[in-house]
């Protein structure tokens, strides 16, 4: 195996110093752990030292030091020390910094794609949308329609977390016509917008949010470890986390896309390590994967039989060609011409081919750091895998993406 050329960083200071009144030594492990590179670094604090001044540390009980030598290492690939040595060296105030240059033999990563240490507060949605307990229905599924969740906190007039608004249970229990989801979509069709007024049903209009809520459910805390809050949303299949203080006040949201989207961030680094030539393990392959099964539907399906199969989980029908391979998704907002009173066409004209949309696909050998990657910047929330030969195999989802990610998997 030929050798990897390396840079080793050593800093060699004390507890006492300081960047920013913080510790140096956390400031400098931040500054390297953020910076999308292949750095390691390790803090090492001695047991005895002396210092330039001839202050001497010890760690004898009767001649105690408060202020004991530290060593800083960062080893990293030599393309990267023009990058993150001048950082360093504007840090240190207080000490000694020498470069050494190094031949590498072997480097091996088998880190997960949720660092262990990060915590809620560091990816959760603050300040989180909400609405009060007081607030008229229309309200909490005007705020539905323009976000596009899933579901909307509910609050006291002191900001404390009370329960929960949630499209199914607003269609179950306000008797709406349709999710806000798919409302949304009405509201912003090329056919004009529709009137608030049309999207509820009669008698709702006293209604507010308190008569509609559920209970507040699972709750996090923002100093919680990210991976924990990961294992309640993938045991109780939550999209989004509230995440309150010791006192309930509701200070976030944290939804399974910023989740997602901090995997990427770590997926890119792999590919950095990567292209140094050092060993990432990888993760599975889509093969492995738990897919969502979606109901699947010929071209020439009347829309009357897609509108049946469109199931409450996946809220999507894939359409399939004579070989098995996907030719097209139709989702529940693809299904507007069905429910619009003012559209054109006719539920008894129109078939699976005329609703439904063009998608990508993804072969089943795809990494799921590969697929991970592609979802978050495309913005997609499923997305169909396919065989070596293109048959459809099954619906690659978010949810799926957070369970590979879960510390129980």
């Amino acid at each position: 195996m030929a050798a990897l050329t390396y840079a080793i960083i050593e800093i060699f200071t004390s507890e006492e110093a300081r960047w920013h009144g913080s510790p140096l030594h956390e400031a400098i492990v931040h500054v390297v752990a953020r910076e999308k590179s292949a750095a390691r670094c390790i803090v090492i604090r001695g047991v005895a030292g002396c210092f330039e001044n001839g202050e001497v540390a010890s760690h004898r009980i009767l001649d105690i030091s408060y202020n004991m030598p530290l060593k800083i290492e960062i080893i990293l690939p030599l393309p990267e020390l023009e990058r993150i040595l001048p950082q360093i060296e504007a840090m240190v105030a207080d000490g000694i910094v020498v470069v050494k240059q190094s031949e590498v033999r072997l480097h091996r990563t088998t880190g997960g794609l949720l660092p262990r240490s990060a915590r809620v507060r560091d990816i959760m949605t603050a300040p989180a949308v909400a609405v009060r307990e007081d607030d008229r229905l229309e309200e909490a599924v005007s705020v539905l329609v323009r976000s596009e969740f899933d579901s909307v906190p509910v609050v006291d007039d002191k900001g404390r977390l009370q329960g929960m608004v949630d499209q199914d249970h607003l269609v179950a229990k306000a008797g709406l016509h349709a999710t806000p989801g798919l409302l949304a979509a009405l509201a912003q069709g090329a056919g004009g917008a529709v009137p608030e007024g049309a999207l509820f049903p009669a008698g709702s209009a006293r209604m507010i949010a308190k008569d509609v809520m559920t209970s507040p459910g699972d709750t996090t805390g923002p100093d919680e470890l990210l991976t924990s809050a990961v294992k309640i949303m993938t045991r109780r299949g939550l999209k989004r986390l509230p995440v309150v203080d010791k006192e309930k006040v509701l200070l976030g949201m944290l939804s399974r896309i910023d989740i997602l989207r901090l995997a990427s961030a770590v997926t890119s680094r792999r590919r950095v390590l990567e292209g140094y030539g050092a060993k990432v393990a990888g993760t599975a392959l889509l093969s492995a994967a738990d897919l969502l099964e979606v109901p699947t539907v010929a071209p020439d399906t009347p829309a009357r039989e897609v509108l049946d199969s469109i199931d409450n989980e996946g809220r999507r029908v894939v359409v399939l060609g004579e070989s098995g391979a996907p030719v097209g998704v139709i989702s529940d907002k693809d299904l507007l011409p069905l429910v619009d009173p003012g559209a054109k066409k006719r539920i008894d004209d129109l078939d699976a081919r005329s609703l439904m949309r063009t998608v990508p696909t993804i072969t089943q050998d795809t990494s799921v750091e590969e697929a991970l990657g592609w979802m978050v910047e495309h913005h997609r929330q499923r997305l169909p895998v396919v065989d070596h030969d293109g048959r459809y195999t099954g619906m690659l989802s978010r949810e799926e993406l957070l369970a590979i990610l879960s510390p129980e998997q």
